[in-house]
Parts: C-alpha cells; sequence; structure tokens
C-alpha cells in the first residue's frame, strides 16, 4: 500500500438533491491529493431491512434535515478514519459500523456512514489511479457495471417530472 492513499481529511456538508431532497455529501482526501466525493439522499423505499437516517426533526425541512448527520461525520466518525487508508475499504466500513453498534445505523445513521463508505471507496480509486469498476472488482475487471433503470429516469420516477408535450410522467 502506498502512504499517498492515507485519509488525510473528511468534509460533509447538507445539499439537496435535484427532487428537493436534503443530503449528506463527503468529500474525502488523500494524502496524495486524491480526492473522492459521494452524496446519500432520502429515497422513497422504506421497510424492515433499510438502514436508519439520521435527521434534525423539527420544522425546518419538514423533519428531514441532515445537519445533525454532517456533524456526525465532520465531529464523530471523521476523527476515527482519518490517518486510515483509503485503499482498505473493509477496515474502514467495519470501525464505522462498530462505532455504531446497532443493526440497522439507527445510532449514526445509514447517511452519515454510506455517504463516508462511498467517497472513500472513491477516493481509494483515485489514489491507486484505477476505475471505480476496477478499485471494486479488482485487477482482472473489464467490464462496467450497468446502471439500474432509476439511475438512468433520475427525476423522472414516480411522477416528479413532466415529460415532452407537458404531461406529468
Amino acid at each position: 500500500m502506498r502512504d499517498g492513499s492515507i485519509i488525510k481529511s473528511v468534509v460533509a456538508r447538507q445539499i439537496f438533491s435535484e427532487r428537493g431532497h436534503p443530503g449528506v455529501e463527503t468529500t474525502i482526501t488523500t494524502q496524495d491529493g486524491s480526492t473522492g466525493m459521494a452524496v446519500v439522499t432520502a429515497g422513497v423505499s422504506v421497510g424492515i431491512h433499510e438502514i436508519q437516517f439520521v435527521y434534525d426533526g423539527g420544522t425546518r425541512w419538514g423533519g428531514k434535515g441532515v445537519q445533525k448527520a454532517v456533524d456526525i461525520v465532520n465531529n464523530i466518525l471523521s476523527p476515527k478514519i482519518v490517518g486510515m487508508n483509503a485503499a482498505k475499504q473493509r477496515e474502514i466500513d467495519d470501525v464505522m459500523v462498530r462505532l455504531d453498534g446497532t443493526p440497522n445505523k439507527a445510532k449514526y445513521g445509514g447517511n452519515s456512514i454510506g455517504s463516508i463508505s462511498a467517497a472513500v471507496l472513491k477516493a481509494g480509486a483515485a489514489s491507486a489511479g484505477v476505475p471505480l469498476y476496477q478499485h471494486i472488482g479488482g485487477v482482472n475487471a473489464c467490464t462496467l457495471p450497468t446502471p439500474g433503470a432509476t439511475t438512468v429516469i433520475g427525476s423522472l420516477r414516480y411522477g416528479a417530472g413532466e415529460r415532452a408535450g407537458g404531461k406529468p410522467s
């Protein structure tokens, strides 16, 4: 492992998706200057196997603000992973899961933990100088992953946009 992939900084902020949902955006920077950025916003799926997100509550943003989750990233989780190697994804994920200690990420939130995890993955790939798919799949990976339908249709899902001709989707 190169020393350049050691995590130098973790910075999170609250952002809003194109559908207006608050989300946690986290940027990881490594010693060699490589970065990885990831966003986790609330989706529409719910169920018994869903991870829990941390929300602010109250009246601001309908209670769905994520500044509390951003603070968890910046003040609690960041100090625990700065100095770790971004190339060692499992070790970083294990640290965060262990710190949370709940089966559904209820203590620190799946939005906090997920945004760090995905940003570390991207920073690790950038630091290694390989495409993300190869970083995930190993040196023999030669096929790009195929995006799912929701990735392709974006904001048009669930009738959130209008199609050509002015008709709601």
